[in-house]
């Protein structure tokens, strides 16, 4: 007689990974199973239209309040600095600077339309984007002042070698 495996696949037997795998069939509810299921059943179909509404409301984002308040700190960073550069005289810069931090204050604005229209995805977009022009007018400002500051300390190495050369 010969010796079966222990696992049960002997001859004619079909391996289980090939017999495909069922579930059995569940028993119905009976009782008081029954009832209860069936009292869950009517609750979860008389609560969907009342609890859809709020999901429906609640499910927005959020207002982009830190990226407005980090928008409102370049701009009024990138203000300060270009108050500065005026005071320092003339510059070619000051223009490009203006147009960027207009540009920001616009997008600000149009955000803050998009924020009570409830498009708060949008919204944070277009502060992002306000973000880095008020970024880059800052670095404008700082561009220019640094230009300014090299302009000067030349004008001074010019002066003192005049002074050399004149005993």
């Amino acid at each position: 007689m010969p010796l079966k495996p222990s696992w049960g696949a002997g001859v004619g037997r079909v391996p289980r990974h090939e017999r495909g795998f069922t579930l059995p069939a569940m028993p119905p509810y009976t009782g008081a199973r029954a009832i209860a299921m069936k009292g869950i059943t009517i609750m979860m179909r008389n609560t969907w239209p009342l609890l859809l509404p709020l999901l429906v409301a609640c499910g927005g984002a959020p207002p982009p309040n830190d990226q407005m308040a980090k928008t409102e700190a370049e701009i009024r960073a990138a203000q300060v600095k270009l108050d500065e550069l005026r005071q320092a005289g003339p510059s070619d810069g000051t223009p490009k600077v203006e147009l960027h931090l207009k540009l920001a204050s616009d997008q600000v604005a149009e955000a803050k339309k998009l924020i009570a229209d409830k498009d708060m995805d949008r919204a944070e977009l277009v502060l992002l984007r306000a973000e880095k022009d008020a970024q880059y007018a800052l670095n404008l400002a700082q561009e220019w002042e640094a230009r300014a500051r090299a302009e000067a300390k030349v004008q001074e190495v010019n002066e003192l070698r005049e002074k050399m050369v004149k005993p």
